[in-house]
C-alpha cells in the first residue's frame, strides 16, 4: 500500500500545482461551482485504491510463479 500512497500524494501535490497555475478566470467562471479539494480527494482515493490493488496483485502472482519454478 505505500507505493499507493506515495504516488497519491504525489498527485495530489501535481494537481494541485497545475490549478494554483491557472488563471484567475478559471476560478470566476469555470470553477465557480465546482469544489476543487473535494475533486482532488476523491479521484486521488481512487488512483490509491486502484494502484494499491494493483500493486498487490502482481506481487501475489510472482510469488505464485516463483513457489511453482523450484
Amino acid at each position: 500500500m505505500q507505493t499507493g500512497e506515495r504516488q497519491t500524494a504525489r498527485l495530489r501535490l501535481k494537481y494541485l500545482q497545475a490549478v494554483l497555475k491557472k488563471d484567475i478566470d478559471f476560478f470566476d467562471n469555470e470553477a465557480r461551482d465546482a469544489n476543487i479539494i473535494f475533486h482532488i480527494s476523491s479521484d486521488a482515493i481512487l488512483v490509491q485504491d486502484a494502484i494499491g490493488d494493483k500493486v498487490c496483485d502482481i506481487v501475489k502472482e510472482d510469488m505464485c510463479v516463483v513457489s511453482h519454478d523450484d
